[in-house]
């Protein structure tokens, strides 16, 4: 009996390595009830851990999983964000040289129209004066 009562110390110490003698497992009478009860209540005890900490390890284990996983997703959208500012600066470079593009043109397009105007003033110089001798067009 006091090997029995010195193990529940130990369980309630904590120490589940606790074993009891196959002697007291054995016997008939309300001691070996105890000692059945102790040995059974040791062994769920045993096991309800067991399974705590299969589970805690499970546990433990995806959630390394999820913190790798959350760290490639986050690099990865580190490497999208500079990619998308690359690419908003890249757009705004070439609306920039885009527009001094037009501008180049456009300033090219009223050049040529005023020299198209002044073309045409030139000829009807020129037609004025086709039978003037005076004028430094006659003959060419």
């Amino acid at each position: 009996m006091k090997h029995t009562v010195d193990g529940l110390h130990s369980v309630a110490s904590h120490d589940l390595t606790f074993t009891l003698k196959d002697k007291a497992l054995h016997r008939k009478d309300e001691i070996g009830k105890i000692a059945n009860a102790v040995y059974t209540l040791i062994t769920s005890f045993k096991e309800i851990i067991t399974n705590f900490m299969e589970a805690s390890n499970k546990l433990n284990q995806g959630t390394n999983i999820f913190e790798e996983s959350f760290t490639t997703i986050s690099d990865n959208m580190e490497h999208i964000n500079a990619a998308v500012e690359e690419v908003a600066k890249s757009a705004v470079s070439q609306a920039d040289e885009t527009k001094t593009a037009n501008d180049k043109v456009t300033s090219m397009s009223s050049t040529l129209l005023e020299t198209v105007e002044h073309i045409k003033g030139l000829n009807e110089s020129c037609q004025k004066c086709k039978g003037c001798q005076s004028c430094r067009c006659y003959g060419q």
